[in-house]
């Protein structure tokens, strides 16, 4: 579906709800009474500007179904409150889960909105005798409450830094653990994960480290680092992410996916 603005044809994003769930997916809406292929994250891979998403791409490659369950800004704060879809995830014989930013899980500092992740619902008291300046009630999204607290206080800003990064190995972990299918990463950064993250300006997954990639239980990881003044990755990105996942996907030597019995 596409429509016209200012002469040029525009895709539409149709969007789905499977039942019991209330995360807006890519649609339209999938039968998921067999085998799939589950592709989970954020707005990188719901690819709203996209008529042509990474999940398209894997299932033309592997002739394997491919499901995109992304929404628009959810972490594994998101998913883990879904449960309804949470159990339709954990049914696939493989899941690709793109890496969120550290920002988008709940942590010690402040809780983030259960469907979009990327507001702010709640700061913890600690945070607030941290940052007395802070009007929070100012700042409803999680990236302009963090510019203001890095603006007022970079040194202070290390403990809230520190506890989004606890919060977001926390989410993530759970989040993997309740998958009994491998579940391959997906890095789709403007930076690569060696490279700093101490700041947002540093790039997205916004301060997700190499260490923290290597502690989660993932089957393979696939790095795509996309240019810095492109929001969302293009048709290429997403071309090249789908490639290289179902070469992971399909390797010999990588972990069995795993087939439904009922």
């Amino acid at each position: 579906m596409s429509e016209s603005v200012g002469g040029t044809s525009v895709p539409v994003l149709e969007t789905c709800v499977y039942p019991g769930s209330k995360l807006k997916c890519r649609g339209p809406a999938r039968k998921l009474d067999g085998d799939f292929i589950a592709v989970v994250g954020g707005a990188e891979t719901l690819s709203p500007h996209l008529s042509r998403d990474v999940a398209t791409v894997i299932e033309e490659t592997t002739g394997l179904p491919c499901v995109n369950f992304s929404a628009a800004h959810a972490g594994p704060s998101a998913y883990l409150a879904d449960t309804a879809l949470l159990m339709q995830i954990a049914r696939a014989r493989a899941v690709v889960l793109s890496i969120p930013g550290a920002h988008l899980a709940k942590n010690s500092c402040f809780r983030v909105h259960p469907v979009r992740n990327d507001r702010v619902v709640g700061q913890s008291s600690g945070l607030q005798a941290l940052y007395p300046e802070v009007d929070f009630l100012s700042h409803p999204f999680v990236r302009h409450m963090l510019g203001e607290m890095m603006r007022v206080s970079p040194g202070r800003f290390a403990v809230v830094r520190d506890a989004m990064r606890k919060g977001w190995a926390s989410g993530m972990a759970d989040l993997i653990g309740a998958i009994d299918a491998p579940v391959y990463g997906l890095w789709l950064g403007t930076r690569r994960p060696e490279q700093r993250t101490d700041a947002l300006e540093a790039g997205d997954p916004s301060f997700v480290t190499r260490r923290m990639l290597g502690a989660l239980n993932l089957a393979g990881l696939a790095e795509i680092v996309r240019n810095g003044d492109r929001p969302l990755p293009g048709a290429d990105m997403i071309d090249e992410a789908g490639q290289v996942l179902s070469r992971l996907l399909t390797d010999e030597a990588a972990p069995p996916m795993r087939r439904r019995t009922g």
